[in-house]
């Protein structure tokens, strides 16, 4: 995995998570600033860091610690049969050990040369050239949505199959499951002469903070509440209130505060290949659902109220203050829709592509 098992839960940590149930798994991941790997462990899933030099600024150490973790993972590799990528520099990790009796997985659940676009020119032709190989290596080729699909196909210039698999939500049952919220949290919501609405994820460059800021200049007794980890500086406003990321046990109590659920993005090349897994949460809430327009997010048209503008987010807070927004759905339509996206029912598909693939492979 590409990100650490402590961060804020994705798409890798709930796959590892429901293959474990089916696979002994051992996942190698960054190592965060926390210290909860021990916790998520049972005896078919182990989560281990990998080797990082504590010296970064030493490039020699660094350059070791590299080859070492690179020999740490061989042996791995050697000792598996299905090896799961996240990320095209992991390729280098594990090249040296696949052999035609290995399947190669590669789950593309962003579009990451977009994300390290702005970086320096040679990361940059290093990632494309280390995505093209896993394109063209892996047994199994997964991405999140149809257009990463589609932009990768063009991007490698690629005749095969790739299998989407969307995002999706823990159990139902999980998911709204009611957690008493600390008074930290609960102090958030204080203000009961207001409306809320909330955002839950992370925030980013992404994240359209004109627009809102603009709106909610504009109409009286609204406020934002975002919580997630954030790498931006969010702007000073009275009206917006920020928490640190918080378990994702606790999401379902905090989505029931509030009075409207938001997803302003700005769209770019990045977010248009965003399967947005907190669509399908803010949906099972039951609670009204604010989603900024484009090719991902129509597939929620039936249940999430879709904005193009300013002008026409601004009509659908207008209607908020004004008691007129509800649900677009009943409560029982949204359950319905919720209990065909949980991550249970993408496991089933992805161990379905797992089998399939095991059979070609004897078939061979």
């Amino acid at each position: 995995m590409h990100v650490s098992w402590g961060w804020i839960k994705q798409r890798p940590h709930f796959l590892a998570e429901g293959l474990s149930k089916f696979y002994k798994i051992k996942v190698y991941c960054e190592k965060g600033k926390d210290n909860v790997t021990k916790k998520h462990e049972s005896k078919s899933l182990k989560i281990q860091n990998y080797l990082e030099s504590p010296f970064k600024n030493k490039r020699i150490i660094t350059i070791l610690f590299y080859y070492l973790k690179k020999i740490i993972i061989f042996y791995q590799v050697k000792k598996n049969n299905i090896i799961w990528l996240t990320f095209p520099a992991q390729f280098n990790l594990v090249e040296k050990g696949l052999t035609k009796k290995k399947i190669l997985i590669y789950d593309c659940m962003d579009d990451m040369l977009e994300i390290y676009k702005n970086k320096n020119k040679e990361t940059s032709n290093l990632l494309f050239n280390l995505e093209k190989k896993v394109c063209n290596n892996a047994d199994i080729l997964i991405c999140s949505s149809d257009y990463l699909k589609n932009k990768l196909l063009q991007r490698y210039n690629l005749e095969r199959n790739i299998f989407v698999v969307n995002n999706a939500l823990a159990s139902l049952e999980l998911n709204r499951k009611h957690i008493e919220l600390s008074d930290k949290i609960a102090d958030l919501f204080s203000v009961n002469k207001t409306k809320k609405i909330i955002y839950i994820g992370t925030i980013s460059v992404w994240f359209d903070f004109d627009t809102i800021i603009n709106v909610l200049n504009q109409v009286d007794n609204i406020n934002l509440i975002l919580i997630g980890p954030k790498d931006v500086e969010i702007p000073e406003n009275n009206k917006i209130k920020y928490y640190p990321p918080v378990e994702h046990k606790y999401v379902f109590s905090i989505m029931k505060k509030a009075d409207a659920l938001i997803m302003p993005f700005k769209i770019n090349e990045l977010i248009k290949s965003v399967n947005p897994v907190k669509a399908y949460e803010y949906i099972a809430s039951g609670k009204p659902v604010i989603l900024t327009k484009y090719g991902e997010t129509e597939k929620f048209n039936d249940f999430a109220y879709l904005y193009n503008n300013e002008q026409q987010f601004k009509g659908l807070i207008d209607k908020l203050q004004n008691n007129e927004l509800d649900s677009k759905q009943s409560l029982q339509k949204c359950l319905d829709f919720a209990k065909n996206n949980t991550w249970k029912n993408r496991l089933n598909t992805i161990q379905k592509i797992i089998e399939e693939h095991n059979i070609e492979i004897v078939k061979k």
